[in-house]
């Protein structure tokens, strides 16, 4: 599919952490967000990127199928070493990440 415009990602991505942020059962427990064969490309991973310190512990992440491309790859190394809630970098907790499909290349993949 195609990607979502960036005036189109950030609407999504701000209601998707709103409501991850005002859940209170989630505050002190890992999350793991599937976000796989959405089309939010390299503009919703900085979406997720700003978002981070708003969110809890981010265990596993699936962004198979995103239409991430090489763009997406330096944006997802950014929110690797965003601090998430609770101060630890977002790669520090991440145990599982799933790119698959994307179009990283290998600049995009040396990134991650």
């Amino acid at each position: 599919g195609k990607a979502l415009l960036p005036c189109e990602v950030a609407p999504v991505m701000e209601a998707l952490v709103g409501e991850l942020a005002r859940r209170e059962g989630l505050a002190g427990r890992p999350l793991r967000l599937f976000l796989g064969c959405n089309p939010i490309g390299p503009h919703g991973v900085k979406a997720l990127c700003e978002a981070a310190p708003r969110l809890p512990p981010l265990r596993y992440l699936d962004l198979t199928v995103c239409g991430l491309g090489a763009g997406g790859a330096l944006e997802l190394a950014e929110l690797l070493a965003t601090p998430s809630r609770g101060g630890a970098t977002v790669g520090a907790h991440l145990e599982e990440l799933y790119l698959h499909v994307n179009g990283l290349g290998e600049a995009g993949g040396r990134a991650v």
